[in-house]
C-alpha cells in the first residue's frame, strides 16, 4: 500500500508527533510511504524520505486576493505530485488542505482533533467527500457522526499517556500549582 502524508511542519507540535508516530508504525509494516512537508525552511533528516516544498500556507500577512492565488498555485502543485506518485491514499490534518478533495482522485484521510462546527461548517462539502479520522475526542466524534458517515475514532498513539503524567506530576509539582508573580 502507498501512503503520502502532508504535512504543514514535521516538526511543530502534538499533531505532528502523533503522525510521525504513524508514519513509523506504517514503516514498520512495510507500506510505501511518504511524508510531504509544506513549510519547514531548514533541511529535514529522517529515515524516511520527506519532500519538503519550503512554502507558506497561512499567509498571514498577504492581502485575500494574493493568498486565493498563493493557495490556488499550492494546491496544483500539490495535485501534481500527488497524481505522479499514484498513491492508494492521501492522509492531512490541515484545515486548509481540504479543497484538494476535488483536484484528486485518491482516497484521502482528514485527521481532526476536535470538531468546531462553527469552523468546519463552510468546509462542509470537502468534509463529506473523505473519510475522518478523530483521535480520542469521543464528543467530536458522537457529533460528526450524526452529521457524517465516514467518522472513525482513533486511539491517541502516545504510549502510557498515565504513566507520563504522573512522572510529570512527581518531577515538577509547581506545574501544577498556579502560583502569584512576586515583583
Amino acid at each position: 500500500m502507498k501512503l503520502l502524508f502532508i504535512v504543514p511542519k514535521l516538526y511543530y507540535g502534538g499533531a505532528e508527533l502523533q503522525m510521525r508516530h504513524i508514519i513509523n508504525f506504517g514503516i514498520k509494516q512495510e507500506y510505501d510511504i511518504e511524508i510531504i512537508d509544506i513549510e519547514t525552511k531548514e533541511d529535514i533528516e529522517e529515515n524516511y524520505e520527506v519532500i519538503q516544498m519550503k512554502k507558506n500556507i497561512l499567509l498571514e500577512d498577504r492581502n485575500k486576493i494574493i493568498k486565493f492565488y498563493e493557495r490556488i498555485k499550492l494546491y496544483l502543485e500539490l495535485k501534481k505530485r500527488i497524481n505522479k506518485g499514484k498513491y492508494d491514499y492521501v492522509v492531512f490534518f490541515n484545515i486548509l488542505l481540504l479543497p484538494l478533495t476535488y483536484l484528486i482522485k485518491n482516497k484521502i484521510v482528514f485527521s481532526v482533533r476536535e470538531y468546531n462546527n462553527d469552523y468546519f461548517k463552510k468546509f462542509d462539502k470537502y468534509l463529506r467527500k473523505v473519510t475522518i479520522l478523530t483521535t480520542n475526542n469521543t464528543p467530536s466524534y458522537i457529533f460528526m457522526k450524526t452529521k457524517y458517515n465516514n467518522v472513525f475514532l482513533q486511539n491517541n498513539y502516545v504510549k502510557n499517556y498515565k504513566e507520563i503524567v504522573r512522572k510529570i506530576e512527581k518531577e515538577n509539582k509547581s506545574y501544577l500549582s498556579v502560583r502569584p508573580l512576586s515583583i
